[in-house]
């Protein structure tokens, strides 16, 4: 069974700390119980300290535990008003006793403004393949017996053939069984960071006046469209 959950998070007043995001907090539930459950969340990230939240994620990865499992980043550094910032995708494994609290750091660090969480039930899966490889077992055992005993060679031949297909099944159960291992101990985690370029970081001296006049009116939107989203979250 597959839930999701999607939400469109608040954005702060500051950069550094998401104080509207704190009380919708993403909860992990079922990790110290029999459940075998995958989580796989996105997170949404508005910054204007692209350098500083970049170096934070990956600091709290290694205390973590967590690496690095795809990254595309594209983009550039803003220094002038042409650029328009980078933008990174990275695709990262957390330990799953872990996930939760690397969670909340995030939004309590991060400008947060969207986040999901899709969590797979394959409780019911997992114990299946682990009781077929456990039948599959006792039969390549009780086969290893019959072939001791065999005494002619079609019986020797048609032993081998049923065993080789057994082993076959166990290895794709047992592949299967890994995977599955893998997933729910390391959930998966895609942080989508975005650059926001502060007017105040850039320079327009290489600019015509018309796209000094085009900047201005940018400028003057974000800033306006800024506000607004303040505003929204003070009457909230």
């Amino acid at each position: 069974d597959m839930q999701a959950v999607t939400e469109e998070a608040e954005p702060s007043e500051e950069n550094g700390s998401n104080a509207s995001g704190q009380g919708n907090r993403i909860l992990v539930s079922g990790v110290d119980t029999d459940r075998k459950l995958i989580y796989q969340v996105s997170l949404g990230i508005r910054t204007e300290q692209y350098n500083e939240d970049y170096a934070w994620i990956s600091q709290k990865l290694t205390e973590y535990g967590g690496y690095i499992y795809s990254e595309y980043t594209y983009g550039t550094q803003p220094e002038t008003s042409k650029d328009s910032g980078r933008s990174t995708s990275m695709t990262i494994k957390i330990p799953i006793e872990k996930l939760e609290q690397f969670l909340n750091n995030v939004e309590e660090k991060s400008n947060v403004v969207s986040k999901q969480m899709d969590v797979e039930d394959t409780t019911d899966y997992y114990y299946d393949t682990e009781a077929r490889i456990e039948l599959l077992e006792a039969r390549y055992a009780k086969l290893e017996e019959y072939l001791r005993s065999a005494g002619s060679m079609e019986d020797i031949i048609a032993l081998e053939s049923e065993m080789s297909d057994i082993l076959y099944q166990l290895d794709e159960l047992k592949g299967t069984k890994r995977g599955l291992d893998n997933q729910i101990a390391y959930s998966t985690v895609t942080i989508d960071l975005e650059e926001i370029v502060k007017p105040t970081s850039v320079s327009y001296e290489s600019d015509s006046l018309g796209e000094r006049m085009k900047n201005g009116i940018v400028t003057t939107f974000r800033g306006v469209v800024s506000f607004l989203e303040g505003l929204l979250v003070f009457l909230v």
